[in-house]
């Protein structure tokens, strides 16, 4: 239940908040002693030293690491755009690209799965990425790019056979996956953050489609006759201006302090860092945005 009062002041208290909630967050990483590096004797630093191969632990590590920087980028934007003068549309897409990154990285930090599981999902987390950047040497008809990329695609395959881990095709006999298939963002952000309508929404805004931005980035006005007789619109016209509803970037901020404290929360435990006072920090910051009794644990996913 939100304690915040639903208002462009409240708006505007929630977009600070979780820009405070960032910054600070960030200070505390970089106060730490070791950052993104897992403190010695630390869940991290235990599961490197006995992993089946430590640099694809180290990789596994590297990747949940860019995402957390760039959810925190995201966020970082999402409150900029609505910085006077706001905008209606552009947030909204930032919002998405947060909830993907901390999805993703929770995904691969969680601190449930044991090393072998996170390498998995590692290796399908690069076979996508090497897989997406495939589709655009093709598209620049580029041939010896992608013949590099199919290369570095094999290596990694093998290194998912030489640890033990079935090919992954499809009926055709086809590569799909390397280690396991990469959930795509909707399934990760429904399984991880049970986020699933949110992200939706801001995907049919993302993609352009009316519904969504009618709902999130603009109100109907009123039109009476004389408006459309001076204007020489038709009897039944719609007119649409820009908005933005101080509840809807309530509701999005609340559901970004949540993912990325959650993400952070998942680092801290596998990082070593010191994860009672991120809590502190956190929870803090969550009643600023109208959050209270906000159970950060595992047992609560």
């Amino acid at each position: 239940m939100s304690t915040i009062d639903i208002s462009p002041k409240g708006a505007k208290k929630a977009i600070q908040s979780l820009d405070n909630l960032v910054e600070k967050t960030a200070t505390l990483i970089n106060e730490s002693q070791t950052g993104f590096l897992p403190a010695k004797g630390s869940m991290g630093y235990i599961e490197h030293e006995v992993s089946i191969r430590p640099d694809s632990t180290s990789t596994a590590f590297s990747q949940a690491n860019t995402l957390i920087e760039a959810a925190g980028d995201h966020i970082f934007a999402f409150g900029r755009t609505l910085t006077e003068p706001m905008l209606s549309i552009a947030p909204w897409a930032c919002a998405r690209s947060a909830l993907e990154a901390c999805a993703t990285s929770m995904w691969i930090l969680d601190p449930r799965i044991d090393g072998r599981v996170r390498i998995q999902r590692s290796l399908a987390f690069r076979h996508n990425n090497l897989n997406e950047q495939i589709k655009i040497a093709r598209l620049e008809q580029n041939l010896i790019i992608e013949e590099n990329l199919n290369s570095r695609i094999n290596d990694v395959e093998k290194v998912a056979l030489s640890l033990g881990f079935n090919q992954v095709l499809d009926k055709n006999d086809k590569r799909i996956g390397i280690g396991m298939i990469m959930p795509g963002p909707t399934k990760l952000i429904k399984n991880v953050l049970n986020e699933e309508l949110t992200y939706r929404i801001l995907s049919g805004l993302a993609h352009g489609q009316s519904w969504a931005l009618q709902l999130l980035s603009f109100q109907l006005m009123p039109v009476d006759e004389n408006i459309i007789q001076k204007n020489a619109l038709p009897s039944g016209v719609n007119i649409i201006e820009r908005n933005l509803e101080p509840s809807h970037i309530i509701a999005i901020c609340q559901i970004l302090a949540k993912a990325f404290s959650k993400t952070v929360y998942y680092a801290s435990i596998i990082f070593g860092w010191d994860t009672d006072e991120l809590v502190k920090h956190v929870k803090e910051h969550l009643v600023e945005i109208g959050i209270e009794n906000y159970e950060l644990n595992i047992s609560s996913d």
